[in-house]
């Protein structure tokens, strides 16, 4: 009796092991169906989003793809970086980001923007004013120049922008401008990954141009 106790035993353990695999093989097989409908709406919806994406044309553009150059882009990493630098920064941080970017000068512009940013500093720390540019990315244009120099090769980048000025955590005054930086094409080095230096900088006010 004792063999067919336990033998009835097992077979009902057997029974009950069956059935618990069996009810999470099934909670599995629903979450898989549940996970594949949840998959199959996410790209149906990505597929209605692309078809749908607005895209901004440049009026005028001719049709097509357009791949700039590995140049090209970065001209326009180093002009928003340079941008950035001079017009973002607080009166703190302001003499460590011109610093850092003296590097990126030619030993004229060096000149010139010593004079201007020395002066910016003094004033902005008297001030205890910050600034922040907001690039309009848009608006980036980069085209071939001329230049004085023979065997030179220059560049002219646009950007267009608002820059704020930040007194005690707020806004005080925002001002469109237009900035525009003549770039000369110099050797890639450690100091100077980009390969390009700042020969003029000029800002406009936009409203001021119109």
């Amino acid at each position: 009796m004792d063999f067919v106790a336990r033998a009835g035993y097992v077979l009902d353990r057997a029974h009950r092991l069956t059935g618990i695999l069996l009810f999470v093989l099934l909670t599995l097989l629903v979450m898989l169906i549940y996970a594949w409908g949840i998959n199959a709406k996410l790209q149906g919806e990505l597929r209605d989003a692309t078809k749908n994406l607005s895209v901004y044309v440049v009026p005028g553009s001719e049709p097509g793809f357009f791949s700039p150059s590995k140049g090209e882009i970065l001209m326009q990493t180093f002009a928003d970086y340079a941008v950035q630098s001079l017009n973002t920064y607080t009166p703190a941080s302001l003499p460590k980001q011109y610093a850092e970017m003296q590097r990126f000068f030619t030993p004229d512009m060096l000149i010139k923007a010593d004079r201007y940013f020395s002066t910016l500093a003094r004033d902005v720390s008297t001030d205890e004013r910050s600034s922040l540019f907001v690039t309009d990315r848009t608006s980036l244009k980069t085209r071939r120049a001329e230049d004085g120099e023979r065997g030179v090769e220059a560049f002219e980048v646009q950007i267009n922008g608002e820059r704020k000025d930040v007194v005690g955590g707020k806004v005080v005054a925002s001002t469109p401008m237009r900035i525009t930086l003549r770039l000369h094409a110099a050797n890639v080095s450690e100091s100077n990954p980009f390969g390009y230096v700042i020969a003029n900088y000029k800002e406009e006010v936009i409203d001021a141009l119109n």
